[in-house]
């Protein structure tokens, strides 16, 4: 099937949730969307997020710990994280980031929020 629209998903990380997650991108016939780019030395890494569109911190439980959800910041990266732990030290909604509730319809509606507001993605 070809992707009939501009977003590509592209999921950096080699946790334990790694193959759960390759079988469910493979078995919803998800890989014209979702790719998978498994662990990355930083260096890579840090260049694929100035190249991102909006990057997603969607955590359960934490962000605040993350380096990455730091960095992205640094760079000035359009930035939704979940409103989780102590990532509200962090972001301030809608100045220097996207705080959503960390439900799959909640972070869906701010990516496509940020994704259709290229004013606000860019300040």
């Amino acid at each position: 099937m070809k992707n009939s629209c501009d977003t590509k998903f592209k999921i950096v990380g080699g946790g334990p949730l790694y193959p759960v997650l390759t079988n469910f991108v493979k078995t919803n016939n998800l890989e014209s969307y979702v790719e998978l780019l498994g662990q990355r030395d930083r260096r890579r890494t840090m260049d694929l997020m100035k190249k991102c569109g909006v990057i997603l911190f969607i955590s359960k439980n934490e962000n605040y710990g993350s380096l990455a959800l730091l960095e992205s910041m640094a760079l000035g990266c359009p930035v939704i994280a979940t409103d989780v732990g102590s990532t509200k030290d962090l972001i301030i909604n809608g100045i220097n980031g996207l705080l959503v509730n960390p439900d799959s319809a909640s972070i869906a509606r701010g990516i496509i929020y940020l994704l259709q507001n290229h004013q606000i993605r860019e300040s």
